[in-house]
């Protein structure tokens, strides 16, 4: 399994995803893409928080296609997590032979947020 993710910031979203990467490196092998960047930012990075059985693939963030794609030629997933949007359709078609996720987070809607702000 492969996780696709090109955020430099580390929120819930990406959070979410270091969970489920942790949790499926018991079972199956798990490799990440992340951006090279990732780190510099911020102190909380998806890097402190990935089970060091993880393999990863920094990405350079001005490369970032010709990249993915060499690490997907390389370590060859049998399955793909997409926790980027809007997810690049030419790489749905390259890869249409593995089995695709697209991992994106459920948005709180505007009246769900007013509701709970008022106590």
């Amino acid at each position: 399994m492969m996780h696709v993710i090109f955020s430099n910031k580390f929120n819930h979203p990406e959070r979410m995803a270091v969970d489920m990467m942790n949790r499926q490196i018991n079972n199956y092998p798990v490799a990440i893409c992340i951006r090279d960047d990732c780190d510099a930012y911020n102190q909380t990075s998806v890097m402190n928080y990935l089970d060091p059985r993880i393999e990863i693939f920094r990405i350079p963030a001005l490369f970032s296609q010709v990249y993915l794609v060499y690490a997907l030629m390389t370590w060859k997933p049998t399955r793909i997590y997409w926790h980027i949007k809007p997810i690049r359709f030419y790489f749905g078609i390259m890869f249409r032979r593995l089995e695709q996720i697209s991992v994106q987070p459920a948005m709180q809607s505007s009246f769900e947020k007013d509701e709970n702000d008022s106590t």
